[in-house]
């Protein structure tokens, strides 16, 4: 089973455990390295001791004259329970003094030797054998004026410093690691030997704590989740778990708010449905009636529509007509005003010729005048006269002649300038009267015109109210479709209200909330 799905009592308590586990592994791990470590230095330190000690009896072996006896000395050196093997090496400077020596010191060194007699620098490593476990200490002997109270530099005669030989140890570490492991298994019996006495201490309080609230906070909401709003959890706390337990509570209260208010809500809203399902179906009957109104509304509009397109065609013909005739009326005008215009001149010539009529008139007057003085005279004169008086004589009945025909143009002359001046009145008023006929022709073509325009904006208004009403018809037909789908969906809102109420019945309320 996956950790999650456990119970919450028994992941606090792996959890602890497995903290606790943790924290004493790292502890034991970290305690085996310091005493690995403090168990190296000691053997180190050991080492650095033994080292001592064979030089010193060594250097006291060479004072006293038995350094022969050296061998007795190294095997009990190597007989120590920690000493697994140990080896006294000579180096260059002092094979060139002493000779190569006998037995093990003439052994040829490995390569850690031989790197310490070369360099003079302590080895120290640990390495592991068919044997266990060891610590490797290769550490030269340098020629001092005074190592442990003596002078090297008198008895080999080499320079201060330089690296006599050294001393090869394997010290064994198989006392210390099984001290170690004794160590480490008795820290982890002490772990466990602590940890369950911890653990059964925080599992009464895991369960006080934390799982009994939990489990109250479950059973609520598994009365919840079936219905049962009457149960209730207490909040002791105020921790994490108090403000579940809180929140569970406020969560409950609120939840038996909301399901009085949907009870009530539901019989509303079925009342609700069934007067929205009556008043639909008067709406409907309403909007197909509407619908038919429109209908045949739409088609009277239709027919007045061609009648004013008609009417309007035929003011386009009037208004055509009507143009032509002002410019007809235009045309005569004209020729009435030249009319008139050749009266005036015909007037003004007739007035002109009697002008000269009565000229020649008095021309003939005092010709006449002036023959009957000549006759006077030519009488006067006797013989003398006599031809002159019948010039004068001839004259005289000449301006006679001349003043009765001069008398008879004035008469025609009178008449003409008469009959004239009647007919220059008559074009003039001819000319008054086309003037006035062109302007009523003009006002007649403008008042077409604005019949016209009328009629044009009458018969696009009229196809626009056409066109609307066609529209209008549409929206009450969509109007008519979705006043059924609401009829459709009042029918379904008072299943889902009935259904919804059913639903809230499996709630148990308390008293408070009832309503």
């Amino acid at each position: 089973m996956h950790v999650a799905q456990k119970k919450i009592w028994v992941q606090l308590i792996t959890t602890i455990a497995v903290a606790l586990t943790v924290v004493w592994a790292v502890g034991i791990f970290w305690q085996g390295r310091v005493n690995r470590e403090a168990a190296i230095e000691q053997a180190t330190a050991f080492s650095s001791s033994m080292h001592d000690a064979t030089m010193a009896g060594l250097t006291g072996m060479m004072v006293t004259g038995t350094v022969a006896q050296r061998a007795v000395l190294l095997d009990q050196v190597r007989q120590l329970d920690n000493i697994r093997d140990l080896r006294v090496l000579r180096a260059e400077a002092v094979n060139k003094i002493f000779g190569n020596g006998t037995g093990a010191d003439a052994s040829d060194p490995d390569a850690d030797e031989r790197a310490v007699l070369a360099s003079g620098k302590t080895e120290i490593h640990v390495a592991t054998d068919d044997k266990g476990e060891y610590l490797r200490v290769v550490r030269p002997a340098i020629a001092s004026k005074n190592y442990l109270g003596k002078d090297c530099t008198t008895c080999h005669q080499v320079p201060e410093g330089t690296v006599l030989g050294a001393v090869s140890m394997k010290v064994s570490l198989e006392q210390t690691n099984a001290l170690m492991a004794r160590q480490r298994w008795q820290t982890i019996l002490m772990a466990i030997v602590t940890c369950i006495p911890v653990l059964i201490v925080i599992y009464p309080f895991i369960r006080r704590v934390v799982t009994r609230p939990l489990e109250a906070g479950v059973d609520m909401a598994h009365g919840i989740a079936s219905g049962d709003l009457t149960r209730d959890v207490v909040v002791d706390s105020r921790n994490e778990i108090g403000h579940l337990q809180r929140a569970l509570h406020e969560m409950r209260v609120s939840l038996a708010s909301i399901v009085g208010r949907v009870r009530h809500g539901t019989d509303t809203i079925a009342h609700a449905s069934a007067r929205i399902a009556g008043g639909n179906k008067e709406l409907e009957s309403r909007t197909v009636h509407q619908a038919q109104a429109l209908h045949e509304t739409a088609v009277s509009m239709s027919r007045l529509t061609d009648a004013t397109r008609q009417n309007a065609e035929h003011a386009s013909q009037a208004n055509a007509l009507a143009i032509s005739a002002s410019d007809v009326a235009k045309a005569g005008g004209a020729v009435v005003a030249q009319v008139v215009t050749t009266m005036d001149s015909i007037d003004a010539a007739s007035k002109r010729i009697a002008e000269i009529n009565r000229v020649i008139n008095e021309i003939a007057f005092q010709t006449n005048l002036l023959a009957l003085n000549a006759a006077v005279e030519a009488s006067r004169a006797g013989e003398h006269g006599r031809g002159f008086a019948v010039v004068a004589s001839e004259v005289r009945a000449l301006a006679q002649r001349s003043s009765q025909a001069a008398q008879e143009i004035k008469s025609l002359v009178d008449t003409t300038v008469e009959q004239v001046g009647g007919g220059s009145r008559m074009a003039h008023r001819a000319g008054q009267t086309m003037i006035e006929i062109v302007d009523s022709v003009k006002r007649v073509t403008d008042i077409m015109s604005e019949i016209d325009a009328a009629s044009r904006e009458q018969m696009a208004g009229i196809e626009q109210v056409n066109r609307t009403l066609s529209g209008l018809e549409g929206v009450t037909g969509d109007n008519a479709r979705l006043v059924q789908e609401a009829a459709s969906e009042t029918a379904a809102l008072a299943e889902q209200a009935t259904a919804l109420d059913e639903a809230v019945k499996l709630f148990r309320l308390p008293a408070q909330d009832r309503g």
